[in-house]
């Protein structure tokens, strides 16, 4: 097994509210757990949670009810209640205004430092679950010193009043009767010893300002530094021939005074040509928690493209030994990547972690470390695991998302050495445009366009001569089997049966809703087609490359499925039955 750099320097531990929590009873995981860092001292990290015995509270519309019970229960039964068995928290009726909360009791009895969140987990009804809004005392990283008592932590989910029933079932004529959600609250602890800092939403230059001129290694050890180096590429400083060494864990989770998470500015912009030209080193640290809206940073419909991830554009730069964990990326008409939207000439890439990332493009390209790549690449050790997300809606011809890189250039050259890639490749946001199946062939495991194409049996595939891959392997989840239902009574006769990250399941992100055969509204799989119409129609996406790049870009070709010193796994149903 390769050596890894570990997100935030030890392995990640969860306090889950489990049975025994829920009956008031203490609860300790991996208390000896020391999967560590060689540059961090082993220790134990120990901490205990129980939910707080009677500090369950429910309200309706801000008004408090009598504890379990929401307003609409009409006393049909309890709208909020902690299973005895899961410890999980069952929301039922719940309709908008609802909410709920309740205590968790954290005892630390770590001989180490530490820091600790609180993270859930809420499964149901997709539509219901995207507009749940849950909230903590603390959702954000926090130290204390080892053997520090830790404050009850106040948690609660509640479904806004501003919902409409038409968000929830996709029109407003019908008074839903029942809405239900399971919420898992957990516990996150992990050795820290100090080493995260939290941007407070402003940018310092003074520690380049104030260096003397001929300095070429900067060590930065706060997050507002780190802006201060966006402002600094941004305004033409490229940093071609100096060095960056990250001395923190940073946080870059900031919310701002109308209640919205602050965006962070790229370092160096793809519109601007304005690039990074030096060296990263991320020393092994993890930023966390990276937001970036392509609306809120340029406020332009069509004219979003800066390039979103840590870097906006690098420029034969060297970016190494760094973890991106839960970076949230959604915009329209933007290059993106949780590591560089866009990469211009020899750039290297190595030891490169992202996890519990999401990137959601309308058009353009979207990738687990790159967006846009152009020139000679290498990327080594770099891992996009399972819990990533990388999304597309068909908008353009020039779309395309991958888990390393979205879209390649064809005159560059591609090397990946000792690559593990798992991520989610949600392409089937529009399935349901005219162009059959569009996003999925502008998707691939490794690389979402390549440029290429190549004619096997009279069917033209994507090709990667100019991809060398060594010791990479590629894992397929439950995800990579998608469905779809054919209605000819709509324009655009597609619609997808599993939820996407840009529309629900039987929606239809461009054109909804669609009919069945009954002239019923489709809802749900409950519904009738004609004869030759498509139903539950399996795709299986199993690609690691792809693109449309013939006929002017505009016609589909199929992706390709294998490639030298690629190890597929399947871990899909249909692949692996």
């Amino acid at each position: 097994m390769k050596t890894k750099m570990k997100v935030l320097l030890t392995s990640l531990v969860s306090i889950a509210l489990s049975a025994s929590i829920a009956v008031g009873g203490t609860f300790a995981l991996f208390t000896d757990q020391a999967a560590v860092n060689v540059a961090v001292t082993s220790g134990t990290v120990d901490v205990e949670a129980k939910i707080k015995d009677g500090s369950l509270k429910t309200y309706s519309r801000g008004i408090p009810q009598t504890a379990g019970y929401f307003a609409n229960d009409a006393g049909t039964a309890q709208g909020a209640v902690v299973d005895a068995t899961t410890g999980e928290l069952k929301l039922n009726y719940i309709t908008p205004g609802d909410k709920a909360e309740f205590v968790i009791e954290v005892e630390n009895k770590s001989n180490v430092d530490i820091e600790y969140r609180a993270v859930a987990e809420i499964v149901g009804d997709a539509a219901l679950v995207n507009n749940l809004v849950w909230t903590s005392s603390a959702k954000n990283w926090t130290f204390v010193e080892g053997g520090t008592a830790i404050a009850p932590v106040t948690v609660s989910v509640e479904l806004p009043e501003d919902v409409t029933y038409a968000m929830l079932n996709g029109n407003d004529d019908k008074t839903p009767t029942e809405y239900s959600a399971t919420v898992k609250f957990m516990i996150e602890a992990i050795q820290g010893n100090g080493r995260v800092d939290y941007w407070d939403g402003t940018a310092d230059t003074s520690w380049y300002d104030n260096a003397p001129a001929e300095q070429t290694e900067f060590k930065l050890d706060k997050a507002e530094q780190v802006a201060g180096l966006a402002e600094l590429v941004d305004g033409g400083e490229t940093f071609e021939g100096k060095t960056i060494k990250l001395e923190n864990n940073l946080d870059l989770y900031k919310l701002g005074d109308d209640g919205e998470p602050v965006s962070f500015e790229p370092i160096g912009s793809y519109r601007n040509d304005t690039g990074f030209k030096g060296t990263f080193d991320g020393q092994g640290n993890t930023i966390s928690n990276m937001y970036q809206s392509g609306w809120a940073l340029d406020n332009e419909y069509y004219m979003s493209d800066l390039g979103l991830g840590l870097f906006g554009l690098v420029e034969g730069a060297t970016i190494k030994n760094l973890n991106i964990d839960g970076a949230n990326q959604p915009s329209e008409y933007n290059l993106i990547g949780s590591v560089a939207g866009a990469a211009y000439g020899e750039c290297t890439f190595e030891n490169i972690t992202v996890t519990n990332s999401y990137s959601g493009n309308h058009s353009y390209y979207s990738g687990g470390i790159v967006g846009w790549a152009s020139g000679n690449h290498k990327y080594i050790n770099c891992d996009v695991d399972a819990s990533t997300v990388i999304s597309s809606q068909w908008g353009d011809f020039n779309n395309a998302n991958g888990g390393l890189i979205g879209g390649a250039g064809s005159s560059g050259t591609y090397y990946f050495e000792d690559c593990d890639v798992a991520c989610q490749i949600d392409a089937y946001s529009d399935v349901t445009s005219a162009y059959e199946w569009w996003s999925y062939r502008n998707a691939g495991m490794l690389i979402g366009k390549t440029g290429h194409t190549q004619v096997i049996d009279g069917t033209t595939y994507a090709a990667a001569p100019n991809v060398t891959c060594k010791n990479v392997t590629v894992t397929y989840g439950e995800w990579a089997d998608y469905h779809y239902c054919k209605f000819s009574a709509m324009s655009y006769p597609y619609v997808r049966v599993e939820a996407g990250s840009s529309t629900n399941a039987y929606g239809n992100a461009r054109y909804y809703p669609a009919y069945d055969a009954n002239g019923n509204k489709v809802v749900d799989e409950n519904h009738v087609h004609n004869a030759g119409e498509h139903h539950n129609e399996l795709i299986v996406f199993d690609q690691l490359f792809g693109g449309p790049v013939e006929n002017g870009g505009r016609t589909c070709v199929y992706g390709m499925p294998t490639h030298d010193g690629v190890t597929v796994v399947y871990n899909n149903p249909s692949k692996n039955p």
